[in-house]
């Protein structure tokens, strides 16, 4: 039985390229807390947003990762408000989003190459206790006292994460984590993660990695909330709350961007992704499916044809047809495979390629049927 409808995009991306595959959902109402958890573990992505559209002018959003759900995510809100951006036909929204029982502020503007989105994050309470309990996290990571260039710092948008500055950009490259010990760490400590910087010897940039192993996440491609959390504790040493990370390990670059400012109930921040990547554009014809990271496609004369990350699929909410990410190759899926493709040509150097799934195996696995004109040129997948 086919799922709800789904789209996947790769927020935060940096220069065109990379960016976190993100799943979003469009929320069900028949759906358990069991099925979200169910489908967040199917996606082939880190996590995934389900927003319940039942009252249009606020959604409220919920995040699911594979061990289950999450007060907020960063990333997960950027690509949320370019699905609802996009499904409005808009060109620009401002609006608000309900997460977690806090309502805030979203910004979704269409521009030529993707969707650009903003978000208010709240109030980020930041602790200075964290070198006295820091001990076990740091040698989790791989790391030595000396190799931490400043104070660690506990920060909170609504889940605690520590702050670990190292002292250059070689460090933060070469660290190898023990990731079970380290997801025992942060368990232990209630923390959802450690934030790894290293920040430029020119002001306003930083490169980063994030470890969330205790979430079923060893390294995220991209972390916004923690980047607002890194603005927030420059605001409050420095003076200078504003910040452009990148993240760069797991061969999708990400740039976020964060702003924090000092307010009456603490030091808030926005948070925005970087630059869209350029879409993609094809010509389908006849059936066509949304096809989820992690499916296994079968090519021409039943070999393994390498699709060189591109898939082409039908848009879940019945609008233009996307592009979905896919890694070369893949032999398994915890969605199964598609075990046919009936049809399968090369088009022409501005037309990647044209599909024909079987329309029988593809129903059989979930993906959602969608009829598109002959010859239509359609947009490629959204990205924020």
């Amino acid at each position: 039985m086919a799922g709800p409808p789904m789209a996947v995009v790769d927020a935060c991306t940096r220069d065109g390229q990379g960016g976190s595959p993100t799943a979003v959902v469009i929320d069900d109402a028949t759906l358990t807390d069991d099925d979200r958890h169910a489908t967040a573990r199917r996606t082939g992505t880190s996590h995934t947003a389900f927003i319940d559209t039942s009252t249009a002018d606020t959604p409220t959003v919920r995040f699911f990762a594979c061990a289950g759900e999450l007060t907020n995510c960063g990333h997960g809100t950027i690509a949320a408000q370019a699905v609802l951006l996009h499904r409005s036909g808009a060109t620009e929204h401002h609006g608000r989003q309900r997460t977690a029982g806090r309502t805030f502020a979203t910004t979704a503007i269409r521009r030529r190459d993707g969707v650009e989105v903003w978000f208010d994050q709240g109030v980020i309470a930041l602790a200075d206790h964290a070198d006295a309990t820091g001990g076990g996290i740091i040698a989790a990571l791989g790391l030595q006292r000396t190799d931490i260039a400043a104070d660690l710092r506990v920060a909170s948008p609504g889940t605690p994460r520590l702050l670990a500055p190292v002292r250059d950009h070689p460090t933060l490259l070469s660290m190898q984590p023990d990731f079970d010990r380290l997801a025992t760490e942060c368990r232990r400590l209630g923390y959802l993660g450690c934030f790894t910087y290293a920040l430029s010897p020119t002001a306003g940039t930083a490169a980063a990695r994030m470890f969330a192993p205790a979430i079923g996440v060893t390294e995220d491609i991209a972390n916004a909330n923690s980047v607002g959390c890194l603005a927030a504790h420059l605001l409050d040493t420095s003076g200078n709350g504003e910040i452009e990370v990148h993240q760069d390990m797991l061969g999708r670059p990400s740039s976020i961007s964060a702003s924090a400012t000092h307010t009456g109930s603490g030091i808030v921040a926005r948070i925005g992704g970087g630059r869209p990547r350029p879409a993609h554009r094809s010509r389908l014809k006849g059936h066509t499916f949304t096809v989820m990271i992690g499916c296994t496609v079968i090519g021409m004369s039943g070999r393994r044809w390498p699709m060189k990350r591109k898939i082409f699929g039908a848009d879940a909410f019945g609008r233009a047809v996307e592009v979905t990410s896919l890694k070369s190759q893949l032999r398994t899926s915890p969605m199964g495979s598609v075990s046919r493709m009936t049809e399968l040509r090369r088009g022409a150097a501005s037309s990647p390629a044209t599909l024909h799934i079987d329309l029988q195996q593809g129903c059989r696995h979930g993906l959602r049927r969608t009829e598109t004109r002959a010859g239509a040129s359609h947009p490629g997948s959204i990205n924020a």
